[in-house]
């Protein structure tokens, strides 16, 4: 993970923010789109969005703004809320793993990290 995350807040609702990896919330997106069996054309043209553009978000590349999630969500038919939090927890689990990795390679034992 290279250390970048994207703040997404939604101002047409009440204050929702959430911090994720843009790399992980491109994963999700794709499982979701995988799950569907949606090409990227297809989950473009739902969205109303290029499919390059599709393409880049799920590669981590783009920091799409609360909007472009949101129809997103809506073309693979989850909340934007769901999207959001599957990626944020994947997010976490990343961040633990790697902290775990870390603990592992200074100390050869074991540690749980806060």
């Amino acid at each position: 993970m290279n250390g970048d995350s994207m703040t997404v807040t939604d101002t047409r609702r009440s204050s929702v923010c959430v911090r994720v990896d843009p790399a992980e919330l491109g994963r999700v997106l794709r499982r979701l789109r995988r799950a569907r069996d949606l090409s990227i054309e297809d989950l473009a043209l739902r969205a109303d969005l290029h499919p390059t553009y599709v393409s880049s978000i799920e590669r981590g590349e783009r920091n799409p703004s609360c909007g472009k999630l949101s129809d997103l969500a809506l073309a693979l038919g989850v909340p934007l809320s769901a999207l959001m939090q599957d990626a944020e927890r994947e997010t976490r689990v990343i961040r633990i793993a790697e902290s775990v990795e870390r603990s592992l390679t200074e100390s050869g034992d074991v540690r749980w990290l806060p």
